[in-house]
């Protein structure tokens, strides 16, 4: 089981990062038939990305970087080790969405990214103390 057990900050992505087409090979929760995604940045919105699958267009997902309360970066260390990821190269991200005038993000099911190896996997920790829908404030 992982929980959060350190105070360690989670590292965001490099500026302007674009990691080209990720391949997915478990898919994302929900959308097991997408499986490559497209990494591009949101012009003017910076630290957003945009992970557009590259089968189905329509389907894509706002990403954002270093939300405050993230899970620590031992919490994602041991995430990368149970899904074979290496941790010192991981990008970690987050899917955010409107809700009313706010931006919310899911701060329990974190993106993970092997730039180099171009792969990625949502995981969902099981730790109850990091919400669903947390409102979206960047720590720098």
């Amino acid at each position: 089981m992982l929980t959060a057990t350190s105070s360690v900050p989670v590292t965001p992505p490099p500026a302007g990062a674009s990691l080209a087409v990720v391949d997915f090979p478990h898919g994302l929760p929900g959308f097991p038939e997408a499986r490559s995604f497209r990494l591009e940045p949101v012009p003017g919105t910076q630290p957003m990305l945009r992970l557009r699958a590259v089968d189905v267009p329509a389907l894509t997902f706002l990403l954002v970087a270093s939300p405050e309360g993230a899970p620590t970066a031992t919490v994602i260390a041991a995430a990368c080790g149970e899904l074979g990821l290496p941790a010192a190269d991981t990008v970690v991200l987050f899917v955010a969405a409107r809700a009313a005038d706010d931006l919310v993000v899911n701060l329990r099911a974190p993106i993970l990214v092997d730039p180099v190896g171009r792969r990625g996997r949502q995981v969902v920790l099981s730790d109850p103390r990091l919400p669903l829908r947390a409102p979206y404030r960047f720590v720098t």
